[in-house]
């Protein structure tokens, strides 16, 4: 779930800017590199922790644990990759146990189908870690794959269709609210995307069993 500093109703900016919502403020920012190496330790930190957690108090095996914390990890760089494709620098990822992950980013003048495209990306990664984890089961037969695959649709199907705070579907809820300046054009295009990808994550572990 992507997240900006400053937290609560402020930090979503519903100034839409009608026919420039998807122009890529791309720069290149010299401290990227700093910042990585500046919060790497307490991102470890944080995934080695969460990875105990799972495997010993929830008694799941270090295997399970492990490809959970990564499946979080890759859903949580989909929202940074895409937060920094918008001009906002990453400063941050942090895993919660019980929770999942969060990635922190500086707040910009971001419209809600800007929000809306940051808050999807993590479940579009996570997407693909499910298909990556179910066609390795498809062709080894190894049921840990298959496990990881049915907990990454799952857990980002649930993700994306819940649509409240902290959850990635409350940025996409946005852009259908009353505050919203978003076009009837991009409604629908939004509302497609939400509605397709939420479609086929749901789908996902009926979809596991023909493999």
């Amino acid at each position: 779930m992507p997240t900006k500093f400053d937290l609560g109703d402020e930090s979503l900016d519903v100034r839409a800017k009608p026919g420039k919502d998807m122009q890529l403020n791309t720069f290149k920012d010299s401290r990227d590199a700093d910042r990585v190496r500046q919060t790497m330790p307490s991102t470890l930190l944080s995934m080695a922790f969460t990875i105990w957690f799972y495997a010993y108090p929830m008694g799941w095996g270090w295997a399970v644990a492990a490809g959970l914390v990564f499946s979080i990890f890759i859903h949580e760089c989909g929202h940074a990759i895409a937060a920094r494709r918008y001009g906002l620098p990453y400063m941050g990822m942090r895993f919660i146990p019980l929770i999942g992950g969060v990635v922190f980013h500086q707040r910009g003048n971001t419209t809600v189908t800007e929000n809306a495209f940051i808050g999807i990306m993590g479940p579009v990664f996570g997407t693909l870690v499910a298909i990556t984890c179910a066609t390795i089961y498809h062709f080894t037969g190894d049921f840990f794959w298959l496990h990881v695959a049915q907990i990454n649709f799952v857990m980002n199907a649930a993700n994306l269709l819940i649509p409240a705070p902290p959850l990635d579907g409350h940025w996409l809820a946005a852009v259908f609210s009353k505050r919203s300046r978003a076009t009837k054009s991009q409604k629908l295009k939004w509302a497609l995307a939400w509605a397709g990808l939420g479609l086929f994550l749901l789908l996902g572990p009926f979809l596991l069993k023909f493999l």
